[in-house]
């Protein structure tokens, strides 16, 4: 389950993420990425680059149906990071496939 790294622009318009070492997070969502879909609530994963201010880092992101209980693995709970690597929890309702167009 490899996930490319998301493409974004600084402000000057360069791709300085590109250069992130994103080895961490790709291994964390290839590990862990079963275990994280088959808990309650999650509708997928991916990853990303979680942003604070003066920082950015790669993460593990995690699609929500509601907002959950943040916590350890072993508790059925989405952690705040695995080995390391940050999880950013977002909400987005339930995901729903739609029926091609005729």
């Amino acid at each position: 389950m490899l996930i490319n790294p998301p493409l974004f622009l600084d402000n000057n318009g360069r791709l300085p993420l590109l250069k992130m070492d994103w080895k961490a997070a790709e291994s964390v969502a290839n590990k862990y990425g079963e275990l994280i879909l088959s808990l309650p609530g999650v509708e997928g994963i991916s990853t990303g680059v979680l942003r604070k201010i003066g920082e950015a880092r790669p993460c593990l992101r995690v699609y929500l149906s509601k907002p959950l209980e943040r916590g350890g693995l072993e508790e059925k709970k989405i952690p705040w990071e695995i080995e390391g690597v940050p999880v950013d929890a977002v909400v987005t309702g339930h995901y729903v496939a739609l029926e091609p167009d005729p």
